[in-house]
């Protein structure tokens, strides 16, 4: 491979991974990497995809919120281009959650002020609905299916925040795509950089099991044009030694 391939190679390689937590050698209380916050009362319990562990998201007391905050500046932070990613399971544990109530609340934040801002909303029947916040709370586009207490779900989001992002909701119990929706806006505009990451278990909710979690601030896709450029040139500088 010649040094301009590399040099391509390892620039598209540069995008830096901010979070990849599997919980795996989680056992229980404070979670390395992560500040717990309010009436806290963590476990760990069996991975959502048959590995080890997971971290269960519960309240100490009957009323309170629970959080748990990654702040990732050092490894880096989100300017424009992102894909967030992470597996969760509503549980029938915690307090009785009533029509209207938030179940899980996860955010991107800059300095505590929430950018990317999604919840799962209870409707009082053991179901759920996604919804995200751009000024006030609005339905995702595309729900085939609301959130069940039993089944596990895979959430991802990507895009640029300088222009808009994409989610997607996969139920992995059956293999069925929930919704999603593109072109979301929300509250980006106004932000300089991206450093945390916070799972809320909202006021009078029920607890929840998180998995899997991935963030990165990918590169741009004008990045993968320039690598496709500078790949066949260097193809054609091989080409003329030979």
């Amino acid at each position: 491979m010649t040094t301009l391939t590399l040099f391509a190679t390892a620039s598209i390689a540069s995008a830096d991974i901010l979070i990849d937590e599997g919980f795996e050698s989680y056992t229980g209380g404070a979670v390395s990497g992560w500040t717990r916050e309010g009436d806290h009362d963590f476990s760990s319990v069996a991975g959502l995809d048959g590995t080890t562990a997971a971290v269960l998201l519960g309240s100490a007391g009957s009323d309170s919120s629970t959080a748990l905050r990654n702040t990732f500046s050092s490894e880096g932070t989100i300017t424009d281009t992102f894909t967030f990613a992470f597996d969760f399971q509503q549980l029938t544990t915690g307090n009785s959650s009533n029509s209207g109530d938030r179940i899980m609340n996860f955010t991107l934040r800059e300095s505590g002020q929430s950018v990317v801002n999604w919840r799962v909303l209870w409707d009082g029947s053991a179901n759920g609905t996604m919804q995200y916040y751009d000024g006030a709370w609005q339905n995702m586009a595309t729900q085939n299916e609301l959130i069940n207490e039993s089944d596990v779900y895979r959430v991802t989001l990507s895009g640029d925040l300088d222009a808009s992002y994409s989610i997607t909701v996969n139920n992995l119990t059956d293999s069925t795509v929930v919704g999603g929706q593109v072109g979301i806006t929300g509250l980006q505009s106004g932000f300089t950089a991206l450093n945390e990451l916070r799972f809320e278990r909202g006021r009078s909710a029920q607890d929840f099991i998180i998995d899997n979690v991935y963030l990165s601030n990918v590169p741009e896709p004008s990045a993968y044009a320039l690598l496709a450029g500078l790949l066949a040139l260097s193809w054609g500088m091989v080409r003329r030694r030979q």
